[in-house]
Formats: structure tokens, C-alpha cells, sequence
């Protein structure tokens, strides 16, 4: 699990910003305690996948996100 930044403000806590060890990570959600409490509504707690597939969403112009879902609906999976 993890938490998307509905958006951003600036000099935010970004996970970039910190180390990629287990001591990094923990200090990026301890940075970022204070800030959900104050702001809830500028946060989500979302499970990885989701967060990796809303990131990826995110850099879609909005014409070309209604056309790929648009082509989501009419496509047939093998699942």
C-alpha cells in the first residue's frame, strides 16, 4: 500500500527526494504523517498496482485517455 498526492504544493515531500533503502522509506511516510493529517483530501491510500496504473494514467492528455478508454470498453480479453 502507499499514498498518492492528489497534487502537489511547493517544496512537498516527493518519495524521489529520498533514499531508496528501507530507512528512506520509512522517513518519506514519517515526513508525510503530518501533511495527510492536515490535508486528508489531498491524499489517497491506494494499493501499489493501482497507484502504478494512476501514475501511468496521469500522462495521458485527456483526449487520449477518453480514446484508450473509449477503446477499453469494446475490447475483448482472454481472462
Amino acid at each position: 500500500m502507499t499514498i498518492h498526492h492528489r497534487w502537489y504544493i511547493f517544496n512537498d515531500v516527493i518519495y524521489s527526494k529520498y533514499p531508496k533503502t528501507s530507512e528512506g522509506q520509512l522517513q518519506y511516510y514519517t515526513d508525510l504523517e503530518p501533511l495527510i493529517i492536515a490535508d486528508p483530501e489531498r491524499f489517497r491510500y491506494t494499493c501499489n498496482t493501482d497507484h502504478q496504473s494512476l501514475e501511468r494514467l496521469i500522462r495521458f492528455g485527456d483526449k487520449k485517455l477518453k480514446k484508450l478508454l473509449r477503446e477499453r470498453k469494446v475490447s475483448k480479453s482472454r481472462r
